[in-house]
């Protein structure tokens, strides 16, 4: 089964599974929360879970790791015939547009990428 925050961008599911790993007690169960948090419960964690990767930078994806996201973005977009909406925002590049990655907005939640304000 797939978890709500592994339809979320990638790079915030790659700092989860970081901060889950080698955050401390809160960090790490705070991560873990997020990671198994359901379709109701996601969009509620999700505003403070961005907040957090801005305060907890040392998690986010190394640019290495970032570059291999947006080739696998890209043969992702290739395979299914999709685009990704590309944003302007430091932190993220990219933003997934499909039935799937718009949960937080269908739970009435605005959806807000780290650096914005919300």
């Amino acid at each position: 089964m797939i978890s709500v925050a592994q339809e979320d961008h990638p790079y915030l599911l790659e700092w989860l599974g970081q901060a889950q790993r080698y955050g401390g007690g809160f960090l790490s169960s705070f991560a873990h929360a997020a990671m198994v948090a359901d379709n109701e419960n996601y969009p509620l964690i999700r505003p403070l879970l961005l907040r957090m990767y801005e305060k907890y930078q040392r998690y986010q994806p190394s640019e290495a790791v970032q570059r291999e996201l947006a080739i696998a973005v890209a043969d992702f977009e290739e395979q299914n015939g999709i685009r990704m909406r590309r944003t302007q925002t430091r932190s993220f590049g990219f933003w997934p547009v499909s039935e799937t990655a718009n949960h937080t907005e269908s739970a009435g939640c605005d959806r807000h990428e780290p650096g914005e304000e919300g």
